[in-house]
């Protein structure tokens, strides 16, 4: 039976997704104004990028799309990470053991992988991988080659056989700092796989003049970012296979 609290929280889920559903869709370019009445953002084709990177980990017979989105604080990473987080093709990912992914837990329902096929993983602080003991951390990044080639086989102690694929996709979309660069675990474990995106840092002090300007309005902010995204995606339709791109 489902406390108060959690019937609260559907009732607001449910209420959340009528008010998105009633949202009309929207071009690229009115998207692009959203996000900059809120967002400073030298160069805006990290939208594109990034958006592009969630319609194509849709489309299948095609290899997913990884990224690291780095970049220092304040550039403005997490905030666009986060205004897709209610996209029916969207996983949030926050905190991460290397029974994440795949259990050998006999109970059903415990690993995550099956949940989170077709869709892309956000990542938003890729940099707690950092903190982990050296075991768990080469743990994790196996499973994520294995990941993104769509099928893993685990074998635990517990003598139980648990395997996901062949043939299965997962996109991934992970916030960092430029201090993966000096990771050279990862780089030689997974450095082929992402594609690395450095976002260039803004004015700081126009920054500091657009925050000025929104003091007590993150609420707003956010709300108007995942609407942003929502509307968008909203007036998309996702190809059947990868068109061909023009040569000019």
């Amino acid at each position: 039976m489902k406390s108060p609290e959690e019937l609260k929280k559907e009732q607001e889920k449910i209420k959340r997704r009528a008010e998105l559903n009633a949202l009309p869709a929207i071009t690229y370019d009115e998207y692009v104004k959203m996000i900059l009445k809120w967002l400073m953002l030298p160069d805006t084709s990290i939208l594109k990028f990034l958006n592009a990177i969630l319609v194509v980990n849709q489309i299948k017979n095609l290899k997913p799309v990884w990224a690291y989105l780095k970049g220092p604080s304040g550039c403005g990473k997490s905030e666009i990470l986060a205004s897709f987080i209610e996209l029916d093709c969207i996983y949030v990912l926050s905190n991460l053991t290397p029974h994440t992914l795949i259990s050998g837990m006999l109970k059903t329902g415990v690993s995550l992988l099956p949940k989170i096929e077709g869709k892309t993983v956000l990542w938003l602080d890729q940099t707690n991988l950092n903190s982990m003991n050296k075991d768990d951390k080469q743990a994790i990044q196996g499973q994520f080659r294995d990941m993104y080639d769509g099928h893993m086989v685990v074998e635990f102690g517990n003598g139980q056989r648990v395997e996901w694929g062949p043939g299965k996709k997962v996109g991934m979309i992970a916030a960092t700092t430029e201090i993966i660069d000096r990771d050279i675990s990862a780089n030689n474990t997974l450095g082929e796989r992402y594609i690395h995106y450095k976002m260039p840092l803004p004015n700081r002090l126009e920054v500091a003049r657009l925050c000025f300007k929104n003091t007590g309005l993150q609420k707003t902010m956010e709300i108007d970012l995942k609407n942003a995204a929502w509307q968008l995606h909203k007036g998309l339709t996702i190809p059947e296979e990868l068109p061909e791109i023009p040569e000019e």
